[in-house]
């Protein structure tokens, strides 16, 4: 077995798009979220070239492998299938066209997953958030190159086995599907099935409140899962993102939080936190003590996702249903039962999130798990630390 650079078995990026491609020119384009791990997702419908992104200009022919340049921790590299019709990809891919005279592709596809490979991509990268390798430097990792024959074996034996893990981790996704229909399930029949004592607009259930922000103090984000905490919190996983920097608000610890354009996504809840938010927030106490806040967040959390708030909106922006203005947001008509069917709904629903949120992180372990052992496999398979 000898190591090689890259660029000694294959190709890299040998047909684009140009400037100057006939307009009506219709493809299929894969942007880099198409690309999950090893996961290929091509989109249905063809586009003009005229009216694909800048960035669609890679062509990829079957046989070829794909690779993100883009974060190659993620291990997002996949096999360019037969195709209809053609296949352009963005220019955050490496489109690798192997020698087949020297490396056969399913290996070939098998390394760039392995750990050393992926270790070195990673360690070439430049870029913080999006940190990213240029291909000349990906070019230059080398990898394991045994015979052409013991390349065919080991790429027969990664997928047998890694087909056998890729089953089990689809299993425990449709577990994971199963348990979001049943939760969904579970509001539904909540905010159905109580009957309404009172429908009153939102404001007059609520008081915006406007406090002065809190110098020194962290910022207050609502997310779409309805957690509402400090950023420094959760960090950057599940933001929403405020247009403006200015004009800084005072929230409370018990505050309801409510973003103006990513609530109806189920950006709203309690805040567990003293802080500061941006102005795109609603930021609210009760005018009637004998009410439920928290059942409020919960209701408005329901009315989000089951599209009632999409419709009640004066404007529907692009993945954005507008609600900053107070005014409109007021009007939003709200049905409430009796104050202990609030709290009996409240309660029912707490009990059926801890079970919930129970069965999901030991399921998204074992899909950890199972992704880890994946990995281990293909590293010592490529490397020689097992025999095939």
């Amino acid at each position: 077995m000898i190591n090689v650079p890259l660029k000694y078995v294959t190709k890299v990026n040998r047909y684009s798009l140009t400037g100057t491609t006939n307009p009506d020119y219709r493809f299929l384009y894969c942007d880099v979220s198409s690309v999950e791990r090893s996961n290929l997702t091509i989109p249905d419908a063809t586009l003009r070239f005229a009216d694909a992104p800048s960035r669609a200009r890679r062509i990829a022919k079957s046989g070829d492998i794909v690779m993100s340049t883009v974060r190659p921790y993620l291990k997002a590299v996949a096999q360019v299938p037969d195709s209809e019709d053609s296949l352009i990809f963005s220019t955050g891919f490496a489109v690798l066209t192997p020698a087949q005279e020297k490396v056969d592709s399913r290996y070939l596809y098998w390394v760039l997953q392995s750990d050393p490979f992926v270790a070195e991509a990673t360690r070439w990268s430049n870029g913080v958030s999006y940190p990213a390798i240029n291909v000349d430097d990906l070019m230059r990792i080398k990898l394991s190159l045994p015979t052409l024959q013991v390349q065919m074996r080991i790429a027969d034996f990664l997928d047998t086995e890694t087909a056998k893990i890729d089953h089990l981790i689809t299993k425990q996704r449709e577990l994971m599907d199963l348990l979001r229909l049943r939760n969904e399930a579970q509001w539904h029949e909540a905010f159905t099935g109580f009957t309404p004592v009172k429908t009153l607009p939102l404001k007059r259930l609520l008081i915006k409140l406007r406090r002065p922000a809190l110098e020194g103090t962290g910022v207050v984000t609502a997310f779409r899962d309805g957690e509402v905490t400090l950023r420094s919190n959760r960090r950057e996983e599940g933001f929403t993102f405020s247009e403006a920097e200015t004009g800084y608000q005072g929230v409370a610890a018990g505050d309801l939080v409510f973003h103006g354009l990513d609530g109806f996504a189920g950006a709203v809840g309690i805040s567990d936190s003293e802080g500061q938010s941006t102005p795109v927030y609603h930021v609210c106490r009760l005018r009637d003590d004998e009410d439920n806040l928290r059942f409020i967040a919960y209701l408005l959390r329901y009315l989000g996702h089951s599209g009632f708030l999409a419709t009640q909106a004066p404007s529907v922006r692009q993945r954005a249903v507008d609600y900053r203005n107070w005014q409109t947001f007021g009007q939003i008509p709200l049905s409430l039962p009796d104050p202990e069917e609030q709290q009996r709904i409240i309660t029912e629903l707490d009990g059926n999130a801890v079970e919930y949120l129970n069965t999901k992180t030991t399921t998204e372990k074992a899909i950890e798990l199972l992704q880890e052992r994946r990995s281990t496999l293909i590293t010592a398979a490529v490397t020689g630390q097992i025999e095939v």
